[in-house]
């Protein structure tokens, strides 16, 4: 798979998983809190209820009357709820016979116990007293014998078992009309009362089937059902639970003294179906939020992707050109992220390999042409004795023999900067007295010296301690390319210094010759293959001048020791070459 898709797949499954967790932790968070909040809400009904059971505590002279008529205690706690959760204003006020008194009144005396009317008159209380309109006067004669009859109809089943308890349940949230005033506090108002069977259809009317209970395991438990008593040793006096300490409550308090607490158990879930119903809603609007944010992702890691890789794509086409040959091939750097700085370290990379492919075109031609001259003359001699122009004599093999040692010089110092360029040199490292090495290259050398008339000079000329990490051959071999390079390129009569200190942690060589000197600009170019200063070459007779490459060999051998090897013009109006290598602990 290309990288570009391998982006484009991260980002967008980044962006998705964002979105999907974003909001599988705001719908959690959503269920938790709107449940809380309706514990909380609940919760703050419960001072109204504890004025409430303080009212009828006072009433019965204790708890007894709502042990033995747990109903009445119920039905007064739906409308105190009911009162609670209106507006204000619009507040109901319970009837006499449940014990609602105003604080500070004596409590109503009991309503007269009064026969329920027969069906025929009690049906206008099932139709309109709900409503609050009274009964049409002429709705007897309106229906005439068209009136069903009284008590159960056999065409229509009783309602079911969880019907029943389905209504009795949220009874208290349909805003029922208070009870009748014949309604006994005792009375069961079961499946077999005339209140709970259904009227008969009007004139026209379409009967209309009751609405299904909900399944046992999605059934709501109401806020009275939540709702305990407790007296004041935490006795349970009414409820379906038994109360924790953990459980909000509310004290009970007659003239002062605490008879008991009302306890409210929080709910787990929502307790009504319009409270799943806006979760639902509120679910819904979040996938539409995640399922729009899709395509947008899709958009944005596209785009991302490709702004991302444009300077990839822009690297990668011209490191083919690098690779075809085209060392010209450069890559704009305008950002300063990790892909800018990668573009400008590609264009250093082109760079260095433009220098060094034009460095070695440069040494490649250099090498031809040192190696054309010697072979030239070698060739010339050779067809000078083969036409007879020069008698093949002891003379004429010597000068062969020269020519013949003049380029095996050269070749092997090509082959020696070949190797050194390769890093293939053969390197013994070992601790070298490196003073006495020096000592004994200028031993062999002053003989040759004194012949070109250049007098040497030695400070201090005692051997110094001094060890470095080296290879003595090698050190031995840049010690005679130096001292050499000065014999050659010094006029006569001239001298040759050399001086030598150490410090704590460094041996230090200058070698100092007289003239000719070399410009200070040129001083670095000397170290470079196949360079030789015009007013160094020697004049003399008979003396060839060397390859070029003596000085670029030496620093590849000071270099593998870790050494600095420089040049600047000379007080004795030569060159100065000094050598800086680090001494062994």
């Amino acid at each position: 798979m290309r990288l570009y898709w391998k982006l484009f797949l991260a980002l967008f499954a980044a962006v998705l998983i964002g979105a999907g967790a974003l909001a599988l932790l705001s719908q959690w968070r959503l269920d938790q809190g709107f449940v809380a909040y309706v514990n909380a809400a609940d919760a703050k009904l419960l001072p109204g209820l504890a004025q409430l059971a303080a009212r009828v505590y006072q009433q019965d002279g204790g708890w007894e009357g709502i042990r033995d008529r747990p109903r009445r205690w119920t039905r007064q706690v739906q409308w105190t709820i009911r009162s609670e959760r209106q507006p204000r204003g619009d507040e109901r006020r319970p009837p006499a016979d449940e014990g609602f008194d105003r604080p500070g009144e004596p409590p109503p005396p009991p309503p007269e116990r009064r026969r329920p009317p027969p069906p025929e008159n009690r049906r206008w209380l099932d139709d309109d007293s709900a409503s609050g309109r009274p009964p049409p006067p002429d709705r007897e004669r309106s229906h005439g014998d068209q009136r069903p009859p009284a008590g159960p109809r056999p065409d229509r089943p009783p309602p079911a078992a969880d019907q029943r308890e389905h209504d009795a349940e949220f009874d208290f949230e349909r805003r029922r009309p208070p009870p009748p005033e014949w309604a006994s506090d005792d009375e069961d108002r079961g499946p077999g009362s005339d209140r709970n069977r259904p009227r008969p259809p009007r004139d026209g009317e379409r009967r209309r089937p009751p609405p299904p209970p909900p399944p046992p395991n999605q059934r709501r438990e109401g806020l009275p059902r939540r709702i305990a008593l407790i007296d004041a040793q935490g006795s349970l006096v009414v409820g379906d639970f038994s109360p924790t300490a953990s459980m909000p409550r509310a004290p009970v308090e007659v003239s002062g003294v605490k008879v008991g607490d009302v306890v409210l158990r929080p709910a787990d879930r929502p307790p009504s179906v319009e409270d799943d119903a806006f979760l639902l809603a509120q679910r819904d609007w979040l996938l539409r939020v995640v399922l729009v944010m899709l395509p947008i992702a899709a958009l944005f890691a596209y785009l991302l992707a490709r702004h991302l890789l444009s300077p990839v794509r822009a690297i990668s086409q011209a490191a083919r050109r690098l690779a075809s040959g085209d060392f010209s091939a450069r890559v704009e750097a305008d950002s300063g992220d990790e892909l800018g700085r990668l573009s400008e370290d590609f264009n250093v990379l082109g760079r260095a390999l433009g220098e060094h492919d034009g460095a070695r075109r440069r040494w490649m031609a250099d090498a031809a042409h040192e190696l054309r001259t010697p072979l030239a003359v070698l060739q010339a001699e050779i067809e000078a004795l083969q036409d007879g122009i020069r008698p093949t004599d002891a003379q004429a093999l010597r000068g062969l023999h020269s020519q013949t040692l003049q380029l095996g010089t050269l070749v092997n110092d090509l082959q020696q900067l070949a190797l050194a360029d390769a890093g293939a040199l053969d390197y013994q490292m070992e601790r070298v007295a490196v003073d006495e090495e020096l000592l004994a290259a200028v031993e062999t050398h002053r003989g040759r010296l004194q012949e070109a008339g250049i007098s040497i000079s030695l400070l201090p000329d005692q051997a110094l301690d001094a060890r470095v990490l080296g290879d003595a051959r090698r050190l031995r071999q840049l010690f005679d390319n130096l001292i050499e390079n000065s014999r050659r390129y010094t006029r006569s009569p001239g001298q040759l210094k050399i001086s030598r200190q150490r410090d704590a942690s460094h041996w230090i060589l200058h070698l100092d010759d007289s003239e000719p000197g070399v410009a200070a600009e040129r001083c670095e170019q000397l170290f470079a293959p196949f360079v030789r200063d015009p007013e160094r070459l020697r004049a003399s007779p008979g003396e060839a001048a060397g390859s070029g490459l003596g000085l670029a060999i030496c620093r590849r051998i000071a270099e593998a020791h870790n050494a600095e090897l420089s040049a600047m013009p000379s007080l004795l109006g030569g060159l100065r070459v000094s050598l800086k290598i680090p001494l062994s602990r």
